[in-house]
């Protein structure tokens, strides 16, 4: 691996990952209510919640490891730099992912496609998200409408519309029998679960959460999920988001070439 541009920004580089993980401890530990998260203007929560996000991408593991990210952006191209708290080389794996990635943004494919990608890579982290959220509904065996909704309600009416539309469920389906269904496979989540099972998943949770839970929003409500509910889906939902969010920034910034470069390897400093 050719650390060479990494050397010459040495000082720059390091600025930046003392920065991200700053910024990564203050999105985390917001009970603790960090005077500068707080008083910082909406831009750069959003900005701290997006470098958050994007680390998701690097994470495969269910628990231990940790990520920072941060990037720079030149003309028609930007550099994602990241570091872990295992700070040891990629694996070809990772090397190999991370090159399919670079490509799937650099050609703007399709959201979904890459999500595959990640979710392929990322696999025991979604998982564990997954049983996580799972943990806050519990129902009988032969319950229908587990969450009480009703179907002719207008907020669920618009939900439904945006899953169908999304063919998260079937167009027979009323908004409960989907919620039931959702919660059903959400529940049975193992190691055995497919990739595609996990990115219908996603999918689904993505639809079913509100839009500015994405990046950037504090407090957003939702008429089916309590805050637990909804923040535990949320974290489900953020694989796809992220992966939408770097396809725009992408396009409005006509980037076409980006790299993927690792901040402290080993030996280096």
């Amino acid at each position: 691996m050719d650390y060479s541009g990494v050397l010459a920004e040495r000082p720059s580089l390091l600025n930046n990952c003392v920065s991200a993980l700053s910024d990564v401890n203050f999105h985390y530990r917001q009970e603790q209510r960090e005077e500068a998260y707080i008083a910082s203007e909406k831009p750069t929560k959003k900005h701290v919640r997006m470098l958050d996000q994007l680390a998701l991408l690097f994470i495969s593991q269910s628990t231990s490891e940790v990520c920072a990210t941060t990037f720079i952006q030149q003309t028609n191209s930007a550099t994602v730099y990241w570091a872990k708290s295992d700070p040891t080389e990629p694996t070809a794996a990772e090397r190999e992912y991370f090159r399919n990635l670079v490509k799937c943004f650099e050609r703007s494919e399709i959201l979904d496609s890459i999500l595959k990608i990640c979710v392929k890579h990322c696999f025991r982290k979604v998982v564990t998200r997954c049983r996580k959220a799972a943990k806050l509904f519990s129902w009988t065996a032969n319950q229908t409408n587990i969450l009480n909704l009703d179907d002719q309600d207008s907020f669920n009416i618009s939900i439904q519309q945006r899953l169908r539309s999304a063919a998260c469920i079937f167009p027979q389906n009323t908004m409960s029998v989907a919620m039931d269904n959702f919660l059903r496979g959400l529940a049975n989540v193992s190691e055995q679960t497919s990739v595609d099972q996990l990115c219908q998943i996603i999918i689904f949770a993505d639809n079913l959460t509100p839009q500015a839970a994405a990046i950037g929003e504090e407090s957003t409500k939702s008429p089916i999920l309590n805050p637990i509910q909804l923040r535990r889906m949320t974290k489900i939902a953020v694989y796809r988001r992220i992966i939408g969010h770097v396809l725009e920034v992408c396009q409005e910034n006509n980037i076409k070439k980006f790299r993927v470069l690792q901040v402290c390897p080993p030996k280096l400093f």
